[in-house]
């Protein structure tokens, strides 16, 4: 047999194949023992530069080399298919038109483009699963809401953000003007003035719902006939089923032994919206100032359609001793003349 080089033999001229068989022969002194190798066995055995799967898990440190591939498939079954980023403490950086993708230290996804701009995807602050959808097909997102620059607040108040904004309605003090004017509480149309005398120990009360909060300094009401040694009050209470409910106010005695405006320095808020009841007492049959009519007032229907519209209800009670709460007890309706009671502004 000649000898020669392996790198003498003439080249196959096409790529190895698996059926391809490689042999060699070795001189035994007495004769040749040949041994082989299959075009599958060389490249089965040849690093190819892919890492086998051989298991649940094989990891693979490049350090810090990279992987250049076209693209990269992962393909995965039950949802294990996944790239997974592990958070790094600095950015990383996007050169020669290409796009750096990363998990910063608090775990919101990043990408930088070779401008060197970023994007953060934060995620970190969730506390449940979210989903995010782009409303069309250019991404485009809502501006950040800025109350008063992008939307319209209400009487002042900011629609940004959570919770429920309750809208008032009133009928009554619907102009409240400036510090040191006054406002009309009980009247809702204008009607001209009079006078009506008091039972003793009457307790009127009258529906007050303002369109609008304000506040008052003080108040103020008209003797116009005086009874010698008579006291009158005047009582603020909330409303409840139609009804004065709970004391909100009470004054002290107000002289009305002798005529004239008699004003209670009393600073108190009135809400937008919220139903109050106006109460007027007298110890005697004392004359106050009045309107001449009824239609200036807040009327309902007491009872069923034939019966008659009311503006007041009233309790008899001696001064001093009107209770913390009122009820149905003692309660009368009627349709009377309604107080010139002044709130200070």
């Amino acid at each position: 047999m000649a000898k020669a080089k392996i790198s003498q033999l003439n080249p196959k001229g096409s790529n190895l194949s698996s059926t391809d068989l490689f042999e060699v022969s070795v001189q035994t002194g007495s004769g040749y023992d040949t041994y082989s190798i299959t075009g599958q066995e060389i490249v089965g055995g040849v690093s190819s530069g892919f890492v086998p799967y051989t298991g649940a898990t094989q990891d693979v440190d490049l350090d810090a080399n990279k992987l250049s591939a076209e693209s990269i498939y992962i393909e995965g079954t039950n949802g294990n298919g996944h790239l997974h980023l592990k958070h790094q403490n600095s950015d990383a950086t996007a050169t020669g038109q290409s796009t750096a993708l990363w998990a910063n230290s608090d775990g919101d996804i990043k990408w930088k483009n070779d401008n060197d701009y970023k994007t953060t995807l934060k995620t970190s602050l969730n506390t449940a699963d979210r989903v995010y959808t782009f409303p069309d097909a250019d991404c485009t997102l809502q501006a950040q809401l800025v109350s008063g620059t992008n939307i319209k607040t209400i009487n002042s108040t900011s629609l940004v953000g959570s919770g429920n904004i309750t809208t008032p309605v009133g009928i009554h003090a619907p102009l409240i003007p400036a510090s040191g004017g006054f406002i009309n509480a009980l009247m809702i149309v204008f009607q001209g003035v009079t006078t009506t005398t008091l039972a003793v120990n009457n307790l009127r009360c009258f529906p007050f719902i303002p369109m609008k909060s304000f506040t008052i300094v003080s108040y103020s009401i008209e003797v116009t006939t005086a009874v010698a040694s008579s006291n009158m009050r005047v009582l603020f209470y909330d409303s409840l089923n139609g009804l004065p409910n709970a004391k909100l106010h009470e004054s002290a005695n107000i002289d009305s032994s002798t005529i004239g405006v008699k004003t209670v320095t009393q600073a108190y808020t009135f809400n937008a919206g919220t139903t109050y009841w106006l109460c007027v007492q007298s110890s005697a049959a004392v004359g106050m100032r009045t309107h001449t009519a009824t239609g200036g007032a807040f009327a309902w229907q007491q009872t069923g359609a034939s019966s008659n519209m009311v503006n007041m209800v009233q309790y008899t009670y001696a001064i001093g001793s009107v209770p913390a709460t009122l009820t149905t007890t003692g309660a009368s309706y009627a349709t009377v003349a309604i107080p010139h009671l002044i709130f200070n502004l």
